[in-house]
């Protein structure tokens, strides 16, 4: 039953996460307020984040990319994901939170 509220959150938190970037795109005045307090923005919009975490902002351009690594969690065994299925990769980056 956990694993299933878990996963609900998760879920709800990667759909908040989306709206956000959603606004950031096509709001100029909320892209500069999420990026001048992201965590509080975050908050605001319904996105948990933890006390003590900070945020940062980062825009990707044509000319600039970023690969974002989560944290890898304790438990994480790699035969927990097959070597041939690259998918569980963004699985696991969306059911990932703040």
């Amino acid at each position: 039953m956990a694993d299933q509220q878990n996963s609900s959150a998760n879920q709800n938190t990667s759909r908040q996460l989306g709206e956000v970037i959603l606004r950031a795109w096509t709001d100029p005045a909320f892209l500069q307020q999420l990026q001048s307090d992201p965590k509080g923005t975050l908050q605001g919009a319904g996105v948990p984040v933890a006390d003590g975490v900070n945020v940062q902002v980062l825009q990707e351009s044509g000319q600039q990319a970023y690969l974002v690594i989560p944290q890898k969690p304790a438990n994480l065994q790699v035969s927990d994901f097959r070597s041939d299925d690259v998918s569980w990769c963004w699985s696991y980056n969306a059911l990932c939170s703040f």
